[in-house]
């Protein structure tokens, strides 16, 4: 199965670089794509590094009672390159040393198989009161699960842009993630509580920290302030002149 992963990604990857070269215009999103790009042969003029976005208009209008349901909250597809289940083992331990009451929210949807090994793993952990599964949600109802929690986590090893970070920082949460190369020319370091990648060890006690710590509305604010740079309509915009520049 791995010889075939890595055989079908091989061939993924020579497709790209040919429609690359044979494209005018090529947008990316993040730096180490540029770069790898620029190695491989393809002209540096004709990449245009370009990002994502948020809808900040929906986040704003969310609206939520002061009360905190969740202390953290996961955002994302669930995969085993999200780190969900490794997740599940820093809350058991983060449970153990301060408190059986806290409580993880859970947004997303994965395969059958990861899901039936998630649940598992929660009821293994006797994280069952703990560990709060709700499935997809989108615009107000995912906003307002992010509104109702005190932190984000996010220990995924692989991300070209990472919405789900914005969206957080939109909603003025503390952020703890991977310190994956694909963040480092997007997100600033204060606003990020960044982990040495695959160290989940770092990665608890970077949990515990931020449990520990109070969100003052000053740092909630400056988060928000910096989201506000990455609304989906000025990023399109923008694109839009960068493409018009170049042809």
């Amino acid at each position: 199965q791995l010889f075939l992963f890595k055989t079908l990604a091989y061939f993924g990857f020579l497709a790209v670089l040919i429609m690359c070269r044979k494209a005018d215009i090529i947008l990316t999103v993040n730096e180490p794509v540029k770069e790898g790009l620029i190695k491989n042969g393809i002209p540096k003029d004709k990449i245009v590094l370009t990002a994502n976005g948020v809808i900040l208009d929906e986040i704003f209008k969310t609206k939520v009672s002061g009360e905190k349901l969740f202390d953290g909250v996961f955002l994302g597809r669930l995969d085993f390159s999200k780190g969900i289940l490794s997740l599940i083992d820093m809350w058991k331990d983060l449970c153990n040393t301060m408190g059986n009451n806290l409580k993880l929210a859970v947004i997303g949807k994965g395969t059958d198989s990861i899901e039936a090994h998630l649940i598992k793993r929660i009821r293994d952990k006797g994280l069952q009161e703990n560990v709060h599964l709700l499935g997809y949600l989108s615009g107000t109802e995912k906003y307002k699960v992010l509104k109702s929690s005190r932190f984000f986590v996010f220990p995924s090893i692989d991300e070209s842009w990472g919405i789900a970070l914005m969206e957080a920082l939109a909603c003025g949460l503390p952020v703890i993630a991977y310190d994956l190369d694909t963040y480092k020319n997007i997100y600033p370091d204060e606003l990020i509580e960044r982990v040495p990648v695959g160290d989940a060890s770092k990665f608890l006690s970077s949990i515990k920290k931020v449990t520990s710590s109070e969100n003052t509305a000053e740092n909630s604010r400056k988060r928000i302030d910096f989201a506000k740079e990455f609304n989906w309509t000025d990023v399109i915009e923008k694109e839009y002149s960068s493409i018009i520049g170049r042809i």
